[in-house]
């Protein structure tokens, strides 16, 4: 009778071996799976950062080329107004000599006015 309940405990705790190594086995592929998982996931994350990274600099550098098209219009735009600024300082000059001019010939005018 003790020999037989030996028997059934050593058949029990066989089984019980078994089904842990199962278990160890199942834990050990779900651990490797969700490894995996994890892996894939920060690879994704990774690569979505690059890309956005990226377009990032893209939009940076495309900025960058409108403000150096703003700053070359700016340099034009200041070029010409210098242009018509000295162009407006000749023509006042001319302008204020041709009526220091006129006013002199007036003075003239007068001064035989009242000789005559």
């Amino acid at each position: 009778d003790m020999q037989l309940a030996i028997v059934e405990l050593q058949a029990k705790c066989k089984s019980k071996d078994v089904d842990m190594r199962k278990l160890d086995e199942l834990h050990q592929m779900k651990t490797i799976d969700l490894q995996e998982k994890y892996k894939a996931s920060i690879k994704k994350r990774a690569c979505s950062s690059k890309a956005i990274c990226k377009q990032l600099q893209d939009e940076i550098q495309h900025k960058e080329e409108k403000n150096q098209e703003l700053l070359q219009d700016m340099a034009g735009l200041r070029t010409e107004m210098m242009r018509q600024t000295k162009e407006f300082d000749e023509r006042e000059l001319k302008l204020t000599q041709k009526l220091e001019q006129a006013r002199l010939e007036i003075e003239k005018l007068k001064g035989h006015h009242k000789t005559a």
